[in-house]
């Protein structure tokens, strides 16, 4: 175990912001060099470094698969699939051991949830077919250097199917847009759109969007597929 110190915040945007602030703030001046990791690797602590400054994102959540149903008589509903979220910033400050290697850990984007598929048989007459929630978004991957974790965001659930009172053209909607995941300081968080996959994040720790549901005008045979969240960061500064 180590002795050090360090902040977590919730992965809203303002929070990710404030994070970056607060460790612009809290690096020492001296900090003149920095080694950026943005997948797995090992630190080597150089000569005469006794403590380092870590920065560091976890992997947004993948985005949610749309619901997919065959409705022919306007009684079932079925939605979007909902964005992942964004990873979790973390700073410290963290004692080291000049000249040991320490593993680093950089959270990956969590994997899109599929769309739901409708059953082998066709729908006749009045009989509704019902078919499959969406998939959800796989949980983003954590971010780790010696004893500092920060955690990945949560996939965004897979949209569901269930029975409503039709409203009037409401059985007319063909396809519902999935979520949209938050922009924050590091990454670009996916979008939702109709009739489409959720699109994946960019840049750092951001979610992928949802996709899109599917209802009895569409001839896709599922609902669209999420997006994927992109991977987070260790920033090493001493």
């Amino acid at each position: 175990a180590t002795d050090s110190t360090s902040t977590t915040e919730a992965a809203t945007p303002s929070a990710v912001k404030a994070a970056y602030d607060k460790a612009s703030a809290a690096a020492p001046a001296n900090h003149s060099h920095y080694q950026f990791f943005t997948a797995n690797g090992t630190f080597t602590v150089p000569d005469g470094v006794t403590q380092v400054f870590v920065e560091m994102l976890g992997g947004g959540g993948g985005g949610g698969g749309g619901g997919h149903t065959s409705n022919t008589d306007g009684l079932l509903y079925c939605s979007g699939g909902n964005a992942g979220k964004s990873g979790e910033p973390e700073i410290a400050i963290v004692p080291v051991i000049a000249g040991n290697n320490y593993p680093v850990t950089v959270g990956a984007g969590g994997a899109s949830g599929a769309g739901g598929v409708l059953p082998n048989s066709n729908p006749t007459g009045n009989v509704v077919q019902v078919g499959q929630a969406g998939n959800s978004g796989i949980n983003g991957g954590n971010s780790i250097f010696i004893d500092v974790v920060a955690n990945g965001g949560a996939g965004g659930a897979g949209g569901i199917v269930q029975s409503r009172i039709p409203l009037s053209g409401f059985n007319q909607l063909d396809s519902i847009s999935g979520g949209n995941a938050e922009t924050t300081f590091f990454g670009k968080g996916g979008t939702g759109a109709v009739l489409s996959n959720g699109s994946n994040a960019s840049g750092y720790g951001a979610g992928g969007g949802g996709g899109a549901s599917v209802n009895s005008l569409n001839i896709a045979l599922s609902g669209y597929a999420g997006g994927r969240g992109s991977s987070g960061f260790v920033k090493i500064s001493w």
